[in-house]
This record gives structure tokens, C-alpha cells and sequence, in this order.
């Protein structure tokens, strides 16, 4: 390897002499290998300020070398300035030490601290240099252990574009300009996430309505939050807890994991028992991979799985998100934006550029967690304007039920009791036979009438029957009423009063709105309970909508489809509506169902 000579850059009044030569690297498994050891063919060319490859698998320590001549003083004060090494590292000039941050870490050592991006100067020693072939190496760190993916995320190795030797005012003056920078990022970005859990927090007091992922959005924010700055801030301040590495490294393996169960919360299209599963082994498979003492092999195992659930949950989060924007599900937009970026960020080596000295899997995920945020206030908002319009709709629905009430009242029941009343006349004037046979005729038409309007206010079909009785009544009766056939499958009977209501009335209603505004002429009710979840799904041949251009404050139609969502809402459903303008339309509802009574949730 032929030496280069170094050229310098300006700095205020002074030089900072830029060691900007030929850089090579060497990845190896061995913690105690030399680099003088190293063959010369083995070396690869790199250049520092940009992302190195690696792979694990060849091991999680590396070597990086340069050789330089030396035109200025040799016995002056020297100090070697990096603006930024990731994790710990150890350096040598010509074959001494001069000087080591952190700690080289053994595999799957999690609890030695170490800093996750920092500056360094070391001191030279006078005379170290020479005029010609200087050789400087610096050894680091590149992963957690042994095994596929399991290098440090977003990158590992030299970072920065500046590594110099300087006069020590001049390397101190850019040492603690750099500090002052990295902090003031760092606390930026504590205080967004910070911000990001307060509004969280905030919401959960203030907010009417609470949404199934809410919790689960306040702990994927919360454990986002729990990740690597809390290892910088404590190495420049100089506090180094023996159990902060652990206790940061176990929240990054769980965050995969929170993610998923927030998209499984809103979505609700993964069983119970599959969640336990999940959530079982993955938290297993952790403790194996950060746990002190356990195997190296059963380590790298676990470590493998984990990275195989890792794939498969990322994965089940993009198809969720995607089909929610096929459902037109509000915040699902933002959703995919900000699970995109995040996804990309955890691996630097996927990226073209080296953000903010390896800060790029902060960076993406508080981008992801606001993305999450502002996809939640979307949701709020649409509840906000939906309950607005529901409100406006519930007063005229309720002003016109109160005249069909008094009119039935009038019209109907009132006529036959005023009828009844003469015939009682005439009974009293000696026309007992005839009159008597009239009063019963319209005593009996006015309890038939009674009967009609109470149905009108409650299903009293519930009353009388069994729940899939019920609906097969109200299925004859509407094919009694129009030219329409309606087959009806239902598997399960016997759940709670309150939720055999609210599925009679969705049922009622989705069926009214399908014969009366999509011109449907057969349709399909299946009502089944699948791996503790009640499924009903609504399908017709009618001529569909696309619900995005339904004026839903002006139409009954769109009222009735606020008030379906209203009432799955009200027994912690899902509903997935699919329909195409001029093709037929199908209503997908799906809610927890264990065995128990279920209650109503309350706003």
C-alpha cells in the first residue's frame, strides 16, 4: 500500500491537516487478530465517509488502514480528530495504541455500554509520526453477534467526511462544536418524541371517542422512544448505567412487535389466538437473545427467528395498510408513508446516503411515529364531522319519527278506538250482537296497531324469537314487501341481548338500504363465528356506489351507512365496506367474540 501525502483544509486562522488517502477495510470473526497480520491482498478499498457493507456472517469486527507521509512537524503537539465513529473502537499509529472510545464488545453483549455516534481526538504522542509511511488503524466494531442481519442498525464504522490531525485548540474548538451539534440534534429529537407522546396522552383525556389502537400507539411511541439516543446523551455526558445498553436493546426488538399489534387493533384482521402466539414467542425469543449466560448457539437461533418475525410482521403491516387504502380507511395514506420510510431506515446499507451520522433509524422513526399521529387526528376529524352530520341527521329523523308516530297514532290507532267507542254507544242503546262484534274487530286492530308501532321503535321480533329466528322473520317479511330473494345463513345463536340487537338492526338496515337505493334483487346474509370472531358479511347484486362521493349529510343512504358504522362501533367491531359504482356491493363485519358475554363499549 503506497503512501499518500496528506493535504490540509482551512480552519479560522488555523490548518487542520485532512487525512484524505486511500482507505481500506478487513472484516474478520477474530477479536484478537492484528492488522499487521492481515495479508495485503485481503484488504478492500473503502472510503470512510461512506456506508460499508458487511454481512455478519464474516464475522462483527473490522479493520480499517491507511497510509500517509508526514511533511510537517514531527514533535509538535498533534491530536487525530474523527467527527464521527459508530460504537466502540480502538486506534493505532504506527503500531501503538493512541487512544479508544467505548469498548470492543464480544458477541451478544448487551449490557457493556458503548456510544452509538461520537466524535473522538486522541492525543498523538510527540515523535509517534513519521516523515514517510505512517500507517494508522482503527479497529470497531459492526455487529450484535454471529448471525444473518445481526449487525448494528443503520450502520456500523467510520462516518463523517472529516479525519484530520490538527493543533490541539483547533481539534478542541471542532470536538466540542460537534458535540454541541450532535446534542442539539439529539435533543431535538427527544423533544419531537417527547411532544409526540404528549399529544398522545393529551388525546386519551380530551378525546370522545377512543379508538381499538389507541393504546397500542401510546407503546409503540413510548418503547420507539426508549432506543439509542439515551446511549449517547449518557456516553457525552459521561454517565455510562451497566444496564441501559440491555435495557435500550430490549425495547428496539420489541418495537416490531408493537407496530404489528397497533395495525392489528385497527384493522382487526388477525385472531386472538394467533396474537397470543405471537406475542409469546416473540417475547421468548428475546429474552434468549438478550439474556446474559444463554448459549451462544441457542442466541443466534432465537436472533435468526426473531429476524424471520421481524420479516413476516413488516410485511403483515404493509398489507394491512394497503388493503386499509383500498377500503378507503382514513389515515391509511399517511400510514404507508411513514411505515415506508421507517422500514427503509432501519438498515442504513438500503439507503444511498448516511443521514446525520447514522441517525437515520432515529430519524425514521419519529417520522413514522408522527405519520401514525396525524393519521389518528384524521381518523378523530372524520368522527368529528361524521358525528356532526349524524347529529343533524338524528334531530330531523327524530322530528319526522315523532310525526309518524303522532300520525299513526291518529290515523290508525286513534280511528279504530274512536270506532270502538260508537259501537260502545250503540251497545248502550240495545244493539248488543252486532256492535259487540265490531268493538272486538277494532279492539284487535288497534292492538295490532300498537304492535306495529312499537316494532317501528324496538325489534320486539327479539322479543319473541330466537336472534336467527328474528332475522328469518324480517328476511320473509321484506321478500313479502318487494320482488327481492334473500338467502340466510347463520351458524350462531345465543350471544349477548345488547349485541343480538345491534346486529339486528345492522342486518335491518343494510338490507333496507341494498333493496331501496341499490336496486338489489338478491342477496346473500352469512352470520358465522371464526376463530373467536363473529364474521357477518352482506353481499347483493345491486347496482354499488363508491362511497367517497356519497353526500353523507344529505342522503339517506349515507345516513344509514353512519349509523352502520355507529353501531359496529358501539360493540367494537370492524366494518369493511366494498363496493363498486354500477357493480354489486359487499359488507364485511367482523367483532371479538370469547365465549362470554360481550358488553356495548361505551363513547
Amino acid at each position: 500500500m503506497s503512501s499518500v501525502a496528506l493535504s490540509s483544509i482551512a480552519w479560522s486562522s488555523d490548518e487542520l491537516i485532512a487525512i484524505d488517502a486511500d482507505w481500506q477495510f478487513y472484516q474478520t470473526d477474530d477479536i484478537s487478530l492484528d492488522y499487521n497480520a492481515i495479508p495485503a491482498s485481503d484488504w478492500q478499498a473503502v472510503e470512510p465517509s461512506q456506508l460499508l457493507a458487511t454481512n455478519a456472517n464474516n464475522g462483527i469486527y473490522g479493520w480499517y488502514k491507511v497510509s500517509f507521509d508526514w511533511q510537517y512537524s514531527v514533535s509538535d503537539d498533534w491530536l487525530l480528530y474523527f467527527e464521527n465513529i459508530r460504537y466502540g473502537d480502538e486506534t493505532w499509529l504506527n503500531g501503538q495504541p493512541i487512544g479508544a472510545t467505548g469498548k470492543i464488545l464480544t458477541p451478544w453483549d448487551f449490557v457493556t455500554p458503548n456510544p452509538q455516534n461520537v466524535a473522538r481526538k486522541y492525543q498523538i504522542p510527540s515523535n509517534l509520526l513519521k516523515p514517510q509511511d505512517n500507517i494508522l488503524a482503527v479497529k470497531v466494531n459492526l455487529g450484535i453477534g454471529e448471525a444473518w442481519g445481526a449487525m448494528f442498525p443503520g450502520g456500523v464504522g467510520i462516518g463523517g467526511d472529516t479525519i484530520a490531525i490538527g493543533i490541539p485548540d483547533v481539534v478542541h474548538d471542532i470536538y466540542n462544536q460537534q458535540l454541541i451539534s450532535n446534542t442539539r440534534f439529539d435533543t431535538i429529537l427527544v423533544t419531537l418524541g417527547l411532544i409526540d407522546l404528549f399529544i398522545i396522552i393529551f388525546l386519551f383525556r380530551t378525546s370522545i371517542h377512543h379508538f381499538r389502537e389507541f393504546w397500542w400507539l401510546l407503546i409503540s411511541s413510548a418503547t420507539m422512544m426508549c432506543g439509542s439516543l439515551l446511549l449517547d446523551y449518557c456516553f457525552m455526558l459521561g454517565e455510562r448505567p451497566n444496564g441501559l445498553r440491555l435495557f435500550s436493546i430490549f425495547f428496539m426488538l420489541i418495537v416490531p412487535l408493537t407496530s404489528a399489534l397497533y395495525f392489528r387493533a385497527m384493522y382487526q384482521n388477525v385472531s386472538d389466538r394467533k396474537v397470543y402466539i405471537l406475542v409469546t414467542c416473540w417475547l421468548l425469543l428475546v429474552a434468549f437473545i438478550v439474556t446474559p449466560n444463554v448459549a451462544v448457539i441457542i442466541k443466534e437461533i432465537s436472533w435468526l427467528l426473531w429476524t424471520a418475525l421481524v420479516a413476516i410482521v413488516y410485511l403483515y403491516c404493509l398489507i394491512s395498510v394497503i388493503n386499509g387504502i383500498r377500503q378507503r380507511s382514513s389515515g391509511a395514506v399517511l400510514q404507508l408513508i411513514g411505515l415506508s420510510i421507517y422500514i427503509a431506515s432501519i438498515r442504513t446499507q438500503w439507503l444511498p446516503y448516511d443521514f446525520y451520522e447514522h441517525r437515520n433509524i432515529i430519524i425514521g422513526t419519529l417520522v413514522f411515529r408522527y405519520a401514525l399521529l396525524f393519521s389518528y387526528f384524521q381518523r378523530i376529524s372524520q368522527m368529528s364531522n361524521n358525528y356532526k352530520k349524524l347529529s343533524q341527521r338524528l334531530l330531523i329523523t327524530i322530528e319526522n319519527h315523532k310525526k309518524d308516530i303522532a300520525r299513526d297514532l291518529h290515523d290508525d290507532l286513534g280511528q279504530h278506538l274512536s270506532a270502538a267507542k260508537l259501537q260502545l254507544l250503540s251497545y248502550d242503546q240495545g244493539e248488543t250482537k252486532l256492535s259487540m262484534s265490531f268493538i272486538k274487530e277494532e279492539i284487535n286492530a288497534a292492538i295490532l296497531s300498537t304492535r306495529e308501532i312499537m316494532e317501528g321503535l324496538h325489534p320486539m321480533l327479539l322479543e319473541r324469537y330466537r336472534f336467527d329466528e328474528a332475522v328469518l322473520q324480517e328476511t320473509r317479511h321484506l321478500m313479502r314487501l318487494y320482488p327481492v330473494e334473500i338467502e340466510l345463513t347463520i351458524s350462531k345463536t345465543g350471544f349477548d341481548k345488547a349485541i343480538e340487537k345491534q346486529l339486528f338492526r345492522i342486518i335491518q338496515e343494510a338490507l333496507h338500504n341494498a333493496i331501496k337505493h341499490g336496486k338489489a334483487n338478491l342477496l346473500h346474509v352469512q352470520l358465522a363465528v371464526y376463530k373467536h370472531q363473529i364474521h357477518l358479511i352482506i353481499t347483493d347484486n345491486g347496482v354499488g356506489f363508491n362511497p367517497n362521493e356519497l353526500p353523507l349529510s344529505s342522503t339517506h343512504q349515507g345516513f344509514g351507512l353512519i349509523s352502520l358504522h355507529e353501531r359496529v362501533a358501539l360493540i367494537n367491531g370492524n366494518l369493511q365496506l366494498t363496493s363498486i359504482k354500477g357493480e354489486s356491493t359487499t359488507i364485511k363485519i367482523i367483532l371479538p367474540y370469547k365465549n362470554k358475554r360481550l358488553a356495548l363499549k361505551s363513547l
